[in-house]
């Protein structure tokens, strides 16, 4: 039977949206959702430049290894390069890698006799390197691996310092040099760019790249002694060494109080009031430094570390054996 034409139609109820509990559910989920993934992201990030900055690490092992090939020797911090140079009588341990990472028209600019690698040390225009520069040094140097001084001057840094141990008082030879094996030394770590933070603690806490001196910043760690009776070549400021060399050794209490490199800090705290050393390995990732071994492989160094373990990481013929912490 058809309905009555003056029957009242049924009512529709239409809603208009979230209730008011609804909505706070619902935010409290997507909250939750957020906190939850916050941490993975981070982790994704940490490990993305983690890499990057390794990747940095291992196209210096190869330009290390270049080195090698090409003269039989590694360049020594500060002294000609290559060995007995007339051209290029003064360099640092990075600027001798650059033609090996295919920075070959940077290193060409330097062909005057009696060059220095240290007329980069700092200018209005710097002349940054890529790969000397990792994303997670936080202590003030650029994206473009610079930092402007107090006077205005832009430095050229880097977040890598190279083992003094090593690239001081001798060319290295991988073939000789490395008795304890280069699978067992450490030659190139993370290290800030500014540890500590510029003005806070004179120039030795800043680590210029083509520098050839520590007083102007040398991008060296673990300095192996403060005296004449050291391995290091006649000191005069004509070789543009400074006339003391800090240590970097302390007495280890875990092993008869003989004296053992400074750990390596992981985060430390930059500027006035901080514990920032820069004599010992540094760097802003979490929980390990990244360090290029003689082999060129590349490892993270955590705080776990015994002093004695890592005394023998830096030393390249002390005949220790690494302990079961390495």
């Amino acid at each position: 039977m058809a309905p009555s034409p003056n029957a009242a139609a049924p009512r529709v109820r239409h809603r208009s949206g979230f209730t008011l509990i609804e909505l706070l559910v619902v935010i409290a989920i997507i909250a939750v959702l957020i906190g939850l993934l916050l941490p993975a992201v981070q982790k994704v990030r940490e490990a993305a430049i983690r890499t990057q900055c390794g990747n940095n690490l291992k196209q210096m092992g190869l330009a290390v290894h270049g080195c090698q090939s090409t003269y039989g020797y590694l360049p020594q911090q500060c002294m000609p390069w290559p060995q007995g140079s007339a051209i290029l009588v003064q360099v640092s341990v990075f600027w001798a890698l650059l033609p090996h990472m295919e920075q070959d028209n940077l290193y060409n600019t330097l062909k005057s006799p009696g060059s220095r690698s240290s007329a980069y040390n700092g200018s209005a225009t710097p002349t940054p390197v890529k790969t000397f520069y990792c994303p997670a040094d936080y202590s003030g140097i650029a994206p473009d691996g610079t930092s402007m001084s107090t006077t205005g001057v832009a430095y050229n840094l880097t977040s890598y310092a190279a083992n003094c141990v090593v690239f001081f008082g001798q060319y290295p030879n991988l073939a000789s040099t490395f008795r304890d094996g280069t699978g067992n030394t450490m030659l190139i770590a993370d290290h800030l760019a500014i540890c500590p933070v510029e003005g806070n603690s004179a120039t030795a806490g800043r680590m210029v790249w083509p520098a050839t001196n520590m007083t102007t910043g040398d991008p060296v760690v673990y300095w192996v002694g403060e005296d004449t009776t050291n391995s290091f070549p006649p000191l005069s400021a004509a070789g543009g060494f400074a006339l003391q060399y800090p240590t970097a050794r302390i007495p280890d209490p875990l092993n008869g109080n003989a004296l053992e490199f400074k750990l390596p800090q992981i985060k430390p705290i930059t500027g006035a009031g901080g514990n920032c050393d820069p004599l010992t390995v540094s760097g802003g990732h979490t929980a390990v430094v990244q360090v290029l071994m003689g082999d060129g492989s590349v490892r993270g160094v955590s705080s776990g570390v015994s002093q004695k373990t890592w005394n023998a990481v830096l030393t390249p013929a002390g005949g220790e054996v690494l302990g079961g912490d390495w």
